[in-house]
Parts: structure tokens; C-alpha cells; sequence
């Protein structure tokens, strides 16, 4: 029996938020783990040195890189499994599998942290490994929280996370204490874990052996793939970072590169918030063998993605040499090639949210699996080699093969699967081609009139689509008015 093999219900589904609470309840919960990171580099960049910066984040990218292929794997899979259960089983058994996935993650994370702390040394490894261990069981944390649909409880442990690290930055910084300032990354981590100790605590007494066994051939396919398609989301950042640091790139290039990576994250937070909702309504809806409700969920969040994050990414692209200094980062030729680069990439990244999400079941996830690793090999390969000449050249390679070749790959597949992600399949392909090329060149213009006229054409040819989106968010806006304009008068 596959994990996903359709089945009636056999009860009602638990009550949970809506869509949109979910959705709005893990953008605050991204926003607080993303907001800390970047504030983190933006103050150490200004107010101590970027050498900081880079030797903070080089040092903590392997141990993140680490701890996201010893997590994500088992997350997945306790996020798909739990949402499956929760819709088709009682709720003893959806406790039982939650500890299975919860005990078997934290155990797998306390090891790697271990034999990390012992191949780095007393002098680094209490640090990094600290790092692993608080991550990795932040990130089974969110997974464990999504599956039981609880996307509220996750915000508040995020912002109390985003909060205590806050505090001590504000600390740090007025003490101008370099070693303070260090642990601000480990902080917020730390707090979330702490507080998902106390709320798993249980969990031991919920465990059953015989449970354990049948999740595990359940979903031992799941986690393997899972496994693979973690590759893609550690390129995105921290193994971008770990490589330079390899090659030896100066701690100043790397800082420069993680406060950029870390503010491009921050146009990531809805479409990775809807991933965080759509996932486990897919399972939930896989499970009741819903297929019309997945492929729905696919199809008009791709086009809006598409519409919005492409108009924002050219208007960031096109002003990013006066944005970039802002930052306190040189508009060079380098940086502002990398800045293209890592945006056509990212706007790839976005559109194929639902796409991911869709194929996320058993039936496609070989085949998102094959993706990965393919695209990964080739970012991990072309990075090495350009990084021993250029540190913007080889994390601009990492990015643009595993993550925008990938979810390049990853919207062909669910297209194919669905028959067509947009009412225009054609219309739909120009489009993002045309957008991804002119993110590329864009800086590369040197005339302004023509720059300004490349972007006004791009963001014309998603105009009728971005007129819906605002015409149905004044609809709903209007709707949610009505009862208090009725009371009123």
C-alpha cells in the first residue's frame, strides 16, 4: 500500500485554519526566521566588519548544509505523512506516526552533530555542531507543525525565535561584541527547538514499534527522494557559501554574497509560505484522491506567481546599481552580473512552487528526485571550477543550474502531468522566457531608455494577468467590507 493510494475517509477531516490564515501564519513565521538572518548580515556589515559576515556564514554553511540533508528528507515525510493520516485515520495512529518521524529525525540530527563537533575540533566544532543540532531540529519542528496543521502555534515559536535573537543582536551590537554577535544565528534556532522539546515531550510514550515499521516501508521511497530533492535546497544558500569558503574566496566576498543571498530571500517569503500550505493540503487532498482539487491547486498559483514576482524582479533588477550601495555593497560589474543571475533564477524558484508541490507525491517524486540530483551535480561541478577564479561567477553557476535549471525542469514535468498550467500553454512559455532573458541582460544595457523600455514590454505582456489579480483582490477586499458598511449605515 502506498502512502498516497486514494481512500474514502473514514471521518471527518480535523478542523484547521482556512487556506488563508495558513497562508498568512507562515509568511509571519518565514518572515521571522528570514528577517533575522538578514538583519544579522545588514548590522554586521555596517556597524562591525564584513569579514564577520563572511567567517560567520562560512563557517555555519557545512554544518547547515549538513543538517538540511539529515532533516529535510525525514521533514518531508513527516509533513506528508501526518497531513495523510490526519485525513484518512484516527488520531492515535496520526500521534504514533508523528513520533516515529519526530524521534527517528532528532536521533539522526544528535548524530551528525556529534561526529561534525568531532571531525572540526574543539575549537570550531562546538559552534557548528551546536548550529547542526538547533537547525536541524528547527527544521523538523516546522515539518512536524505543518503536517498537524498548526501553522498558527508555528508563528508564535518563529516570532518568540525572532524576538530573543533580536535581543541579543541589540546586545551585541551596543557592546560592539564580536563574539555576542556570532551567536545571533544560533539563537533563534536555539529558542524554537527549546520550545518544540516541550511541546513534543510526549511523543516518547506515543511510540509504537509496530507503527514505526509500517511508516518506514511506507514511506522509505519517500524519504529517499526526498533525500535528493533536499540537494536543490541547500544550493540555494548555504552550499553556495560553503563552497567559496572551500576555494578560499576572502571572508569580505563571502560576506558580500550571503547579505545578498539573504535579501533576495526576502521576495521569497509568500511563495514559500504557499509551499508551506500546499504541501500538506496535497497530501491531504492526494489522500482523499481529490486529483481535480490538485490539479487546481496548481494552475492559478502558477500564472499569479508568474505575473507578480516577474514584474518585481525586473524592477529590482533594473535598479539594483542604485539599490545595491544602499545595502552597503559595490554596484560592480560582478555583483550586479550575480544579482541578474540570482533573480532569473529565483523567479524560476517561485513559478514552480505549485509545481513542486503538486509533484511531491510517490507517482513523481523519482522523478523531481532525477531532477535534482542532475541539476545539482552540475551547479556543484561549474561552481568549484569558476569559484577558483571568481566568487560571484561560481555562486552565480551554483544558482542558476541547481535551482533555476531545476525548477525549470520541475514546471515542464507538472505541465506535462496536468496538460497545461495556463489557458494560453504557449502564451504562458513566452512569457517566462522572455522575462528569465531579460533578467539576465538587463544589467548588461548599458543604454537607460532601453533598459526602461525592455522592462515596461516584459511587464506589459503579464498586464492582463496582474489586472485580474487586483481585480479579484478588490472583489474579495469589497466583499469582507460589505458587513461592516451594512452596519454601519
Amino acid at each position: 500500500m502506498t502512502p498516497f493510494a486514494p481512500q474514502p475517509p473514514n471521518a471527518t477531516p480535523p478542523k484547521h485554519q482556512s487556506l488563508l490564515m495558513a497562508f498568512v501564519f507562515s509568511a509571519v513565521a518565514l518572515a521571522a526566521y528570514g528577517a533575522t538572518r538578514l538583519l544579522f548580515n545588514l548590522l554586521g556589515l555596517h556597524l562591525f566588519s564584513v569579514e564577520l559576515v563572511g567567517r560567520v556564514n562560512g563557517t555555519l554553511a557545512g554544518a547547515a548544509t549538513v543538517a538540511v540533508l539529515c532533516a529535510a528528507p525525514i521533514g518531508t515525510a513527516l509533513t506528508t505523512a501526518v497531513a495523510h493520516r490526519a485525513a484518512v485515520a484516527n488520531q492515535s495512529r496520526t500521534r504514533e506516526t508523528l513520533a516515529t518521524f519526530w524521534l527517528a529525525g532528532t536521533t539522526i540530527v544528535a548524530v551528525a552533530a556529534a561526529l561534525w563537533y568531532l571531525i572540526q575540533g574543539i575549537d570550531a566544532g562546538l559552534y557548528a555542531a551546536s548550529y547542526l543540532l538547533c537547525f536541524g531540529c528547527y527544521l523538523l519542528t516546522r515539518a512536524a507543525m505543518l503536517g498537524e496543521h498548526r501553522h498558527d502555534l508555528l508563528a508564535r515559536f518563529e516570532v518568540l525565535g525572532f524576538v530573543t535573537s533580536m535581543t541579543w543582536l541589540t546586545i551585541a551590537c551596543v557592546s560592539r561584541s564580536e563574539p555576542m554577535a556570532m551567536m545571533v544565528l544560533l539563537i533563534h534556532p536555539a529558542a524554537v527547538t527549546a520550545l518544540s522539546l516541550f511541546r513534543y515531550r510526549s511523543l516518547v510514550a506515543s511510540f509504537s514499534w509496530r507503527q514505526s515499521q509500517q511508516d518506514g516501508r511506507e514511506h522509505i521511497g519517500l524519504i529517499g527522494a526526498a533525500f535528493l530533492l533536499s540537494l536543490s535546497g541547500v544550493a540555494s544558500y548555504h552550499l553556495v557559501l560553503a563552497i567559496l569558503s572551500a576555494r578560499g574566496r576572502p571572508e569580505a566576498e563571502i560576506g558580500f554574497i550571503a547579505t545578498l543571498l539573504s535579501a533576495l530571500g526576502v521576495f521569497s517569503l509568500a511563495p514559500l509560505a504557499l509551499s508551506m500550505i500546499l504541501m500538506p493540503e496535497q497530501a491531504r487532498q492526494q489522500g482523499l484522491g481529490n486529483a481535480r482539487r490538485q490539479q487546481a491547486l496548481v494552475r492559478r498559483p502558477t500564472v499569479a506567481l508568474q505575473a507578480v514576482f516577474s514584474a518585481l524582479f525586473l524592477l529590482i533588477v533594473g535598479g539594483a546599481s542604485y539599490a545595491l550601495p544602499i545595502l552597503g555593497i559595490s554596484a560592480s560589474a560582478e555583483h550586479l552580473g550575480f544579482w541578474g543571475a540570482a533573480c532569473a533564477s529565483s523567479l524560476l524558484s517561485i513559478i514552480s512552487t505549485p509545481s513542486g508541490s503538486f509533484l511531491n507525491g510517490v507517482s513523481a517524486a523519482r522523478e523531481q528526485a532525477v531532477i535534482s540530483v542532475v541539476c545539482f551535480g552540475a551547479g556543484c561541478v561549474s561552481s568549484w571550477m569558476i569559484s577558483a577564479v571568481s566568487g560571484a561567477g561560481g555562486a552565480a553557476a551554483m544558482l542558476v543550474c541547481s535551482v533555476g535549471l531545476a525548477s525549470l525542469a520541475r514546471i515542464v514535468a507538472a505541465d506535462a502531468k496536468i496538460g497545461s498550467l495556463a489557458p494560453g500553454r504557449i502564451a504562458f512559455w513566452v512569457r517566462t522566457t522572455l522575462t528569465v532573458g531579460s533578467l539576465l541582460a538587463l544589467n548588461y544595457i548599458p543604454s537607460i531608455a532601453i533598459r526602461v523600455g525592455l522592462v515596461v514590454v516584459v511587464i506589459g505582456s503579464h498586464w492582463g494577468e496582474l489586472r485580474l489579480i487586483a481585480q479579484d483582490l478588490t472583489s474579495r477586499l469589497r466583499h469582507r467590507l460589505a458587513p461592516a458598511r451594512a452596519e454601519n449605515e
